[in-house]
């Protein structure tokens, strides 16, 4: 989008005007939905820099949003709003790998190239899941049921429907439910059957679908 500006104005406040212009386009589309919260800026080819600094001839503020960051924070409060609550734990184990490293940072901060896991490294994960028997099942919303003081687990599927509810609301970003092997995370080495087998972790995969 073009702006014209009074030249007649003093240079600051010439590009002060620009630059309030483009920050009120921005918090119009974040605020209307049609735009990430997550997003970087780049003014004349510069990467965070202050859109005051834009050239008043020819000068370029760029936002650009990062859908796959909007759809990483939906997952982790979707699947931390359906975690079954008791002491807590559970709940607070959802993690995020990027290109299969944890990520401890800011999510608009995520490349955009990024495939990014969202998973739980708590051992009974699977347990709430896919139940018992490790075979995916159709999910049931009671997620335990207290009975003369035995808690019993009820099969959740949450991951499952987290993958569904991203490709409704993201068509951009390409959407998976996948079985991860976790390393490096609060459990030491994998948690291993009494067939010896070892556990895989339901996950959450998203990628951004190719632009074309």
């Amino acid at each position: 989008m073009q702006l014209l500006i009074d030249r007649a104005m003093p240079e600051a406040k010439q590009r002060q005007f620009a630059a309030d212009y483009a920050r009120g386009l921005r918090d119009g589309l974040i605020s209307s939905g049609r735009a990430s919260p997550f997003y970087t800026t780049e003014v004349d080819g510069r990467a965070g820099a202050a859109e005051e600094s834009v050239k008043l001839d020819g000068g370029r503020i760029v936002y650009r949003f990062h859908g796959l960051a909007r759809a990483v924070q939906f997952v982790l409060d979707y699947l931390q709003a359906r975690s079954p609550v008791l002491t807590g734990e559970y709940k607070r184990s959802w993690v995020v790998l990027v290109n299969g490293s944890p990520w401890r940072g800011d999510l608009g901060d995520i490349p955009a190239d990024a495939e990014v896991v969202v998973t739980n490294d708590r051992p009974w994960h699977r347990l709430f899941e896919v139940g018992s028997n490790g075979k995916p099942q159709t999910t049931q919303r009671r997620k335990h049921t207290t009975r003369k003081g035995i808690t019993t687990m009820r099969v959740i599927g949450a991951t499952e429907d987290a993958m569904r509810q991203v490709r409704q609301r993201f068509p951009g970003v390409w959407a998976q439910r996948r079985f991860v092997r976790l390393s490096g995370g609060k459990n030491d080495a994998p948690w291993i059957r009494k067939d010896g087998q070892e556990v895989t972790y339901p996950a959450v995969v998203l990628r951004m679908r190719p632009e074309g």
